[in-house]
């Protein structure tokens, strides 16, 4: 019976639609065939350099989501989603128990995230950057309809950006302590921003 929950969720539902959109991963976000080299991009808004802490991830995952044409509906999202800007034009992404909980022609699901990715940022035009991933290690459980039909799920592929789909294009505002990332969807679709505030 959880295989055919699990079925019915994965092959009709979108699931993996759920998933990714929660992060805004490279696989969905707008890819660079070949991406310039970052040694020779401009470098980011001294602004970004610091660590900032999630304060609204669920209206960009509902945002992403429904880009996507998924039958499934978002009914919140709790955890939180660190990034970590380093002055020397390195980032890390963190998951901290993040827990997504959605719903789709009566099943119910629930996936919770953690774990972390790192890789290199710069500025290509003012406002918009180039992420480039290197390492990943993101796992996720995910039940339906109470029962566990995945535990340790290897999600690295949820990371901002990853050496799997290559580098990714973000739009972003930086101002005092809050932050807007929006990784960029193809054919210039609108998704809300990932919203954090400066953390200590």
């Amino acid at each position: 019976m959880t295989r055919i929950f699990g079925a019915r969720l994965l092959r009709g539902l979108g699931a993996a639609a759920l998933v990714a959109a929660l992060a805004g991963p490279a696989a969905l976000a707008t890819p660079l065939a070949q991406a310039p080299p970052l040694a020779h991009a401009a470098r980011a808004s001294g602004c970004l350099v610091g660590s900032w802490s999630s304060v609204d991830v669920e209206t960009y995952a509902r945002s992403a989501l429904g880009q996507r044409g998924s039958a499934a509906v978002i009914e919140g999202v709790s955890g939180t989603m660190r990034m970590q800007f380093h002055a020397d034009d390195t980032f890390t992404q963190y998951f901290d128990n993040m827990v997504v909980r959605a719903q789709a022609r009566g099943i119910a699901a629930v996936q919770t995230v953690n774990g972390d990715a790192s890789g290199r940022f710069a500025e290509e035009a003012p406002g918009e950057l180039v992420l480039s991933g290197q390492d990943a290690a993101i796992a996720m459980d995910m039940s339906i309809d109470g029962q566990v039909i995945m535990q340790g799920a290897d999600m690295s592929g949820m990371a901002i950006a990853s050496r799997e789909f290559g580098a990714t294009r973000a739009s972003y505002t930086c101002t005092g302590d809050r932050l807007e990332l929006s990784p960029n969807f193809p054919d210039g679709r609108p998704v809300a921003p990932m919203v954090f505030e400066r953390s200590a």
